[in-house]
């Protein structure tokens, strides 16, 4: 559902938009902005992992790579001198209503299947995804351990942690 959801924030604007992000998210708005014919710029961390920067590059958009202190900056400088709207991963409800809504299909998914015991192992790059999943998974009355996993080469999560 985070595929169509990323449509919908994009075709409110067929002027264009500009998106920021690490992973998933910006290769999301770039496909969905290609399918609708919308133009996008997306902005994403010079660090960001390079198979996620050359998906980015190929769904379309325009790539702009800057310094992670800066992105999410560099993004909203961006949208404001372009004229666009900014679409952030969590910080606009209904990108993360996509990620919840994957929650709540999982949790459907685990009922229809009579996995009730099941563990949740969720991907984790900026977060958004993780904790848009997790809220969906914990409002469908899913009550399972919920992991949260990164990439081995790319452990920003993990970091953070342990500062």
């Amino acid at each position: 559902m985070k595929a169509p959801f990323a449509i919908l924030g994009v075709s409110k604007h067929p002027e264009g938009v500009v998106a920021c992000g690490s992973g998933n998210f910006p290769i999301a708005v770039g496909l969905a902005a290609s399918k609708l014919g919308i133009p996008a710029t997306v902005v994403m961390p010079d660090d960001a992992p390079a198979a996620k920067r050359e998906m980015a590059l190929h769904s379309g958009s325009e790539v702009l790579l800057v310094p992670r202190s800066d992105f999410v900056d560099c993004a909203e400088l961006e949208a404001k001198a372009r004229g666009l709207p900014l679409l952030h991963p969590f910080r606009d409800a209904s990108m993360l209503v996509g990620s919840c809504s994957l929650g709540v299909e999982l949790a459907r998914a685990m009922k229809d299947e009579g996995s009730p015991d099941d563990a949740i192992v969720v991907a984790c790059g900026g977060g958004g995804l993780a904790a848009g999943t997790s809220l969906g998974l914990r409002i469908s009355g899913v009550e399972n351990d919920i992991y949260v996993a990164e990439p081995e080469h790319y452990p920003r999560l993990y970091a953070a942690f342990n500062v």
